[in-house]
């Protein structure tokens, strides 16, 4: 027996799910004309959305499933054009029909009957499979056009590649191709899509040189895409064996491509290493933040020569290369490197020597803190952090144990008193 408040939530969501049913009716009547306005697209996929949503919070698995069908199909329709045909709106109303027969069986008894629900179900799975089979076709047909657009862009050579308007119609035909691959779950064409929609991104947004070796990893991203396009019409489709060896021969190439695109925007000059360096000099400690305008290998070249030059030395080093971002709320960023270095002084005046020298090299310092160290508990550690020098044993431990150490202290516990 249900509980009275579990009846009215039943209650509650089979009265919101009227008014979404009949947005997804009115949707479904003319479904060319729903698919060509984005705010009918996301008004029915929001309906259906919500039935979803509601279903599986009660527990209705199979209100749940048969909701998200719609729901998915009208994401494919956001997301790359599909061309509606007789048998998609054949398709797309049998599976509206098995919702709304389960919403009424449910709001006739406040439940759904076991057997019932087993027999509509039964009945309406090869329907989904149908629908995603012909959505897949239809996919396909639709992205026959984009594809031919990336290769006459790359086909006509730099010139177009380089032009503001042609570059734009390459990335949005890109991203379509990713988008509606992504909703119809075909990873390996979204992928491929993603590296050639990244490439054509970095052209858009930086003063980057298209040479002949971005061309070509392009091209070769081209064919991979169009292969598995080919594939996926083919009767057998993208079996795992196929696609395994197409994404293993593309996979360098991914890797290329975005090393490729690194190395340009560096040369353009888009380049930030933000620099955190925390230093110690007898009980002193200093941290100096700020950046270089060159990659972090670079940056770290000069901090070592200006580190050795004042005596000191390194004993901690952690760079983490940037990805190239795009700044959505105004101009480019670039990449933005991290190096944090720690480093043993032997003189707290040889600091400010090092301060001297960063600006000196082409680097900004921003903030620079001074403070006295609280020696750590256990050697190798201080001021709570690990894998940085020992304020006491620069050089590592002289004794075992250290003489912060205090007996009976556990490893796993805190390093401060």
């Amino acid at each position: 027996m249900m509980s009275g408040q579990h009846q009215r939530i039943i209650g509650y969501f089979i009265e919101e799910a009227i008014d979404h049913l009949n947005t997804l009716e009115q949707g479904l009547l003319d479904l060319q004309s729903t698919i060509e306005d984005p705010e009918k697209i996301n008004e029915v996929f929001r309906a259906a959305h919500c039935i979803k949503g509601g279903a599986a919070m009660l527990g209705f698995l199979s209100i749940q499933k048969t909701a998200y069908r719609i729901e998915k199909c009208f994401q494919v329709f956001n997301a790359c054009p599909i061309r509606v045909d007789q048998k998609l709106e054949s398709l797309l109303q049998q599976v509206f029909d098995t919702l709304k027969a389960l919403m009424q069986q449910l709001s006739w008894s406040s439940g759904l009957n076991d057997e019932l629900t087993h027999k509509i179900m039964s009945k309406v799975e090869p329907v989904f499979e149908e629908l995603n089979n012909h959505l897949n076709h239809l996919f396909i047909e639709g992205t026959k056009e984009y594809i031919q657009t990336i290769e006459q862009g790359l086909l006509s050579g730099t010139s177009t590649i380089k032009d503001p308007e042609e570059i734009n119609q390459l990335f949005f035909a890109a991203h379509s191709i990713k988008s509606g691959a992504a909703m119809l779950g075909l990873t390996t064409i979204q992928e491929t899509a993603h590296h050639l929609e990244n490439g054509f991104q970095v052209i858009k947004e930086y003063p980057i040189q298209v040479d002949q070796k971005l061309e070509s990893l392009l091209l070769r991203l081209l064919k991979t895409l169009q292969a598995l396009w080919q594939q996926l019409q083919r009767a057998l489709g993208l079996t795992e064996e196929i696609t395994s060896k197409i994404m293993s021969e593309v996979e360098p190439v991914f890797q290329e491509l975005d090393h490729h695109l690194r190395l340009l925007v560096i040369q353009a000059g888009f380049i930030r290493t933000s620099l955190t360096l925390v230093a110690t000099a007898g009980t002193q400690r200093i941290d100096i933040c700020g950046y270089f305008t060159v990659e972090a290998k670079c940056t770290l070249k000069v901090i070592r020569q200006a580190i050795s030059r004042v005596g000191g030395r390194i004993t901690a080093c952690q760079c983490v290369p940037g990805a190239i971002n795009d700044n959505f709320f105004g101009e480019p960023e670039g990449i933005n490197d991290q190096l944090s270095i720690g480093v043993w002084l032997p003189t707290l005046s040889c600091q400010q020597e090092l301060r001297d020298t960063i600006p000196s090299v082409g680097g900004v310092i921003e903030t620079v803190h001074i403070e006295a160290l609280q020696t750590c508990r256990r050697c190798r550690f201080y001021y709570g952090q690990c894998e940085i020098i020992c304020a006491v044993h620069p050089s590592g431990p002289k004794e075992e144990p250290c003489r912060d150490w205090e007996a009976g202290d556990d490893w796993i516990g805190e390093l401060w008193a």
